[in-house]
């Protein structure tokens, strides 16, 4: 955990000190939530998540299996 800090922030401080926000946009991807069972993001359904069409829309959805702490250091550094 402490490896990956240290690499946020050194990729955020250089986003921050290189990238002009009105010449261009950057996408941050890293691990996705879970999403295994509708009924985490849909209460009262059943199923999981074959044939859905649309994201998963609820901004505090990270799923059941994905890894908070990290997630959290994640977001603590993006904001």
């Amino acid at each position: 955990m402490g490896a990956m800090q240290l690499a946020m922030e050194a990729w955020a401080e250089w986003v921050a000190t290189k990238v002009d926000p009105i010449m261009k946009r950057v996408f941050f991807v890293t691990m996705s939530p879970t999403h295994m069972w509708s009924r985490e993001w849909e209460p009262g359904t059943e199923g999981n998540c074959y044939q859905q069409k649309t994201p998963i829309n609820t901004e505090a959805y990270w799923g059941s299996g994905s890894d908070l702490p990290t997630m959290r250091m994640v977001d603590t550094i993006l904001s």
